[in-house]
C-alpha cells in the first residue's frame, strides 16, 4: 500500500487522491504561509463540538485556540461546486474562523469571511496577516 507522510499528524497515511491534495496544501501552509505546524490540526472531528455531527474538517488553523483557516480538500475529480460550499458552511457554524479554502488540487479558492459575506482573494496571506486583530 503506497502512503504519505503526514507533517503534522506525524504518521504516514495511507494514499488516496484527496490525501495527496490534502497533503500538498499543508506543504504550502507550513512552507511559503509560514503556518506554525503546531497551530493547524488534520481530520479534525466535530462530534467533539456536537456529538450529532459526524463530519471532519480536513485542515484547521487555530491561533491561540481560535479558529482562523478552515480547509477542504476533495480530489482532482471531484469539481469545486455549490456542494462544497455548503459543507464548508456547515463546519464554519461550529468553527467560524475568518478564512476558508477549498481546492481539489488543481483548482484553488480562498475566501475571506466579513459580515457573512464570502469575499474572494486572488493571494494567499501569509500566517502573520491571517491573525492579525485574532487576540
Amino acid at each position: 500500500m503506497k502512503t504519505l507522510l503526514d507533517p503534522v499528524r506525524r504518521k504516514r497515511v495511507a494514499w488516496t487522491p484527496e490525501e495527496e491534495v490534502r497533503q500538498g496544501l499543508l506543504q504550502y501552509l507550513l512552507g511559503p504561509i509560514g503556518i506554525p505546524p503546531h497551530s493547524l490540526r488534520v481530520e479534525l472531528s466535530l462530534s467533539a463540538l456536537d456529538p450529532a455531527v459526524k463530519d471532519r474538517v480536513d485542515v484547521m488553523a487555530f491561533h491561540r485556540e481560535k479558529p482562523v483557516l478552515l480547509c477542504e480538500c476533495k480530489a482532482p475529480s471531484v469539481p469545486l461546486g455549490l456542494g462544497v460550499s455548503a459543507q464548508l458552511r456547515r463546519y464554519l457554524r461550529l468553527l467560524p474562523a475568518p478564512w476558508v479554502v477549498q481546492t481539489n488540487g488543481t483548482a484553488f479558492r480562498l475566501h475571506r469571511l466579513q459580515g457573512g459575506d464570502w469575499i474572494d482573494c486572488e493571494g494567499f496571506p501569509g500566517w502573520t496577516d491571517m491573525i492579525a486583530g485574532i487576540s
